[in-house]
């Protein structure tokens, strides 16, 4: 019955509940934890890989960017208005 959830979890594309599933099944403590608790801990952990998986995705390309030479003209102007230019330094005079 565990496996038919998990798999049923697996093609809902739900990896993150399916993991903490397993996990619950390896961890003695979580058969002293009630439903809801568990239930939760289950959709953290989906809720954890899904950002974690975006984070990822970003990252990647973002360095694809990188490599071919920067940010398009149109992000790269958006980015400078962004950042501040730095400080001139204080000469004394107000």
């Amino acid at each position: 019955m565990l496996q038919n959830i998990k798999e049923q979890l697996v093609a809902l594309k739900l990896h993150g509940m399916a993991e903490a599933l397993d996990m619950q099944l390896r961890t003695p403590m979580a058969a002293e934890m009630d439903f809801a608790e568990r239930l939760l801990l289950m959709v953290q952990q989906e809720k954890s890989a899904r950002e974690n998986r975006q984070l990822t995705t970003l990252l990647r390309q973002a360095r694809l960017l990188l490599r071919r030479g920067g940010l398009p003209g149109r992000h790269q102007n958006r980015l400078s208005a962004a950042i501040p230019a730095p400080a001139r330094p204080w000469n004394g005079q107000g």
